[in-house]
């Protein structure tokens, strides 16, 4: 159980940072296409059409903070949630 709880949180936060890198790196190459960035939109594309189903008031410019808001609450979630209490 304790495998599938840390790869799952694993999972959340490789996405996390994919979303943080696809928007340095578009700041710094100005948005023009390369490789780096097709990658970037593989993983971060079907995160963000997730995001707006679930959110669907959330804009096209607001949706990578708001993914970012709602897997760092799946993560949080799925620690305290799988936490052993201490002391029970």
């Amino acid at each position: 159980m304790i495998y599938l709880v840390q790869f799952v949180n694993y999972t959340l936060s490789l996405l996390m940072w994919m979303i943080l890198g696809r928007a340095v790196l578009g700041i710094l190459t100005g948005g023009t296409p390369n490789l780096m960035q097709s990658v970037f939109d593989r993983f971060t594309i079907p995160v963000f059409g997730a995001t707006r189903r679930l959110l669907p008031f959330v804009s096209e410019k607001w949706a990578p903070l708001a993914a970012l808001l709602l897997l760092a609450a799946l993560r949080v979630l799925l620690i305290v949630g799988t936490h052993p209490t201490s002391g029970r």
